[in-house]
């Protein structure tokens, strides 16, 4: 009787990218609806927020490997849902705000920022 055959290294897959965007909007979601100012009209800045996420994940964001051009088109794609006012002026460090939608949703847990 033999053990369980593991496959070759070539066999292991990493995750598609797909799954990988759908965990970094999750959390960019959860730090941007951490900060008061994103839903009192003043915004969070993009570079703040990255910040945070890669202090709280211990990981670095990176949207091109995400497949975005800029940090714009990452969180316009990645946080449809919860973004209202978004400075554009600057594609690279775009200010982010909540919609009204998302700050009447309760939610629990710890703050991120």
């Amino acid at each position: 009787m033999s053990g369980p055959t593991v496959p070759p290294s070539s066999a292991i897959v990493a995750a598609p990218p797909a799954v990988a965007a759908v965990v970094v909007a999750q959390r960019l979601g959860e730090l941007l609806l951490s900060f008061p100012c994103a839903a009192t009209g003043g915004g969070v800045r993009w570079q703040v927020l990255a910040l945070k996420y890669e202090e709280r994940h211990n990981a670095r964001l990176d949207v091109q490997a995400l497949g975005f051009a800029s940090p714009l088109e990452a969180v316009t794609a990645l946080l449809r849902d919860l973004l209202g006012c978004v400075d554009v002026r600057e594609a690279h460090n775009p200010v982010l705000g909540l919609a009204d939608a998302a700050t009447l949703v309760p939610r629990t847990g710890p703050s991120f920022a």
